[in-house]
């Protein structure tokens, strides 16, 4: 009888912590969506213009709008991997067509520029 009542003591004991350690986290999310919050309101205050972005990729303009030179860099890259993919599915369809050599790829060039709004 006392054993099964040390066991389920400590059941209750990791219980309740995991409890306060899921309440912490959940707590220290909230803070940081409200401080991300709180941060977009004071960039938006005032006279400060927000400048946006756009993508110049293999030599032509892209149509996308972005908010942050990361988020234009980010879909930069992500381009750049589609390019190699689609290298790499061609090579595969038909080699004699489309020479592909990991090595020796050219990735595309890319600029990001910024635009007025």
């Amino acid at each position: 009888m006392a054993v099964r009542r040390i066991c389920n003591d400590k059941k209750r004991v990791a219980a309740i912590a995991f409890g306060a350690i899921c309440t912490l986290v959940a707590g220290a999310c909230l803070y940081a969506v409200a401080s991300r919050k709180k941060q977009n309101e004071n960039n938006l205050e005032g006279d400060d213009i927000m400048s946006k972005f756009k993508l110049i990729f293999d030599g032509e303009e892209q149509d996308e709008i972005f908010d942050t030179e990361e988020d234009a860099e980010e879909h930069a890259l992500y381009l750049r991997s589609c390019t190699r993919e689609g290298a790499e599915i061609l090579h595969m369809s038909n080699p004699g067509d489309y020479d592909y050599d990991e090595d020796e790829f050219d990735n595309p060039e890319y600029e990001i520029i910024e635009v007025d709004d």
